[in-house]
């Protein structure tokens, strides 16, 4: 279990064990970074946790060499084997006629770019979303991603739903 594996990475490291919270914070980080496609070694944002970077390295390593993947890694994994194999990425993108994205506010960025990559060269691509609901946040989730979508394809209609109907 990965808790666990953490659990005694944070303790070899800091020679110390981790509290349940910070546990929690580790992996909500943790989450953060994966789905924001963010390099580890180039930010300069601070986690409050002692030894995070090394923390977060020695799972990664630790996931490698035990051939295990997490929630987190199955998103960017499918990005980097599409990126890197134009044969599977043409029959993914073959496989449907429509791709419809619904709770598109909760969309991280290592999400939006696998879909923009999967939907591209025909842009038929449909999304459901409320920028006012995002709720996920703290795993890399962008409502932000949506406000600039029309940028992204050039024939973007948007349909704003002003009335409930429930």
């Amino acid at each position: 279990n990965k808790y666990n594996v953490v659990r005694k990475i944070f303790l070899d490291i800091n020679n110390e064990y981790v509290k349940d919270d910070e546990l929690e914070k580790f992996f909500t980080y943790y989450s953060y970074i994966k789905n924001s496609m963010i390099d580890i070694d180039k930010t300069k944002e601070q986690f409050k946790i002692l030894n995070f970077n090394k923390i977060y390295r020695e799972y990664e390593n630790f996931k490698k060499e035990h051939y295990f993947i997490d929630f987190d890694d199955m998103v960017n994994f499918c990005l980097e084997i599409l990126l890197e194999d134009e044969k599977l990425l043409n029959f993914v993108r073959n496989k449907f006629l429509y791709i419809q994205l619904d709770e598109g506010q909760d969309t991280s960025f290592v999400q939006m770019e696998l879909i923009k990559l999967i939907a591209k060269p025909q842009d038929n691509l449909f999304i459901v979303a409320d920028d006012d609901q995002s709720i996920y946040g703290f795993r890399g989730a962008n409502p932000k991603i949506l406000l600039n979508i029309d940028k992204e394809y050039k024939n973007f209609t948007n349909f704003f739903i002003e009335q409930n109907h429930r």
